[in-house]
């Protein structure tokens, strides 16, 4: 049984193979996933062109050290300076994943701070229920703290704002002043905090 900290203790679901949006147990029930995996499989699974491209990429290179450049590389670089980024970001940093990618971002922007003579801007603002990746300052700086149990003397402690979740508003269930509530608490935490925060995540 696969134990995770958001199921009820033994609770667990095995899954014998995927198809489209559909999950399919070994009894053969067919579950929808509207959630696309863990928010990361949005084109659905077993899509045999998807497979015929991770095949075509892994026989032409299968790796290469991030500073040299593929053809699959420049392809994203131009993709991504066309249509993605404005004209006066020139460099580009390449990871292999979201975890690595937040922790890349945070590095580079203390790095950052820090080379302009403020290092005390280290603040990172974070929402309550957020999910930045599994790495152990990933974890740290995720909301949930059951994803981070048992790690709380490792990681570290972000200040939080409240996320803007309307169906679960302290002050009820889509409250007509539920904007006003959370703008509230965000300007009132970046004000407490001022110059010092260094990331909103």
């Amino acid at each position: 049984m696969v134990k995770w900290p958001f199921l009820p203790k033994d609770a667990g679901l095995e899954i014998a193979k995927t198809e489209g949006a559909y999950l399919f147990t070994p009894e053969g029930h067919k579950i929808l996933d509207a959630a696309s995996g863990a928010i990361v499989n949005n084109i659905g699974y077993g899509r045999e062109e998807v497979a015929e491209a991770i095949k075509e990429a892994s026989l032409n290179n299968t790796y290469v050290l991030p500073p040299f450049l593929t053809p699959e590389r420049e392809e994203l670089l131009d993709e991504l300076r066309q249509h993605w980024l404005p004209s006066h970001l020139t460099r580009i940093h390449l990871s292999s994943g979201g975890s690595e990618a937040n922790e890349s971002a945070v590095k580079l922007a203390i790095q950052y701070q820090a080379s302009k003579g403020k290092p005390e801007k280290n603040i990172i603002l974070t929402r309550s229920l957020s999910y930045h990746g599994t790495t152990l300052n990933m974890s740290g700086i995720s909301g949930h703290t059951a994803r981070k149990r048992g790690l709380e003397s490792y990681v570290p402690a972000p200040r939080t704002i409240e996320t803007p979740y309307p169906l679960r508003c302290p002050l009820g269930s889509f409250h007509p002043e539920a904007k006003d509530y959370y703008l509230d608490n965000l300007k009132e935490v970046i004000k407490a905090l001022g110059a010092k925060i260094l990331l909103l995540y």
